[in-house]
């Protein structure tokens, strides 16, 4: 993490459109949603840093299935990868 710091430092342009990018993303509001989407946000913000951000930002129409979606697929992979026979 420092190091991903110091380098953006060095390129100030990116450093500027991290923060902007940072400040528009969308807040989801926790309170208007039922506990399990609640659950799925959360277990989405611990598995995946990156992808959580790309979830936030499609429409809402999209948000929760493809959240969804993705935390199916690594659930499923996460199975896959521990199987021993």
């Amino acid at each position: 993490l420092i190091m991903d710091i110091a380098k953006s430092v060095i390129r100030p342009s990116e450093m500027v459109a991290l923060v902007q990018f940072k400040l528009s993303m969308p807040k989801p509001s926790y309170e208007s949603m039922d506990p399990n989407t609640r659950w799925c946000y959360e277990k989405l913000a611990q598995t995946s840093r990156s992808f959580t951000i790309v979830i936030q930002k499609l429409h809402e129409e999209l948000r929760d299935p493809v959240m969804i979606f993705y935390l199916t697929l690594r659930a499923l992979d996460t199975v896959e990868d521990d199987m021993s026979f």
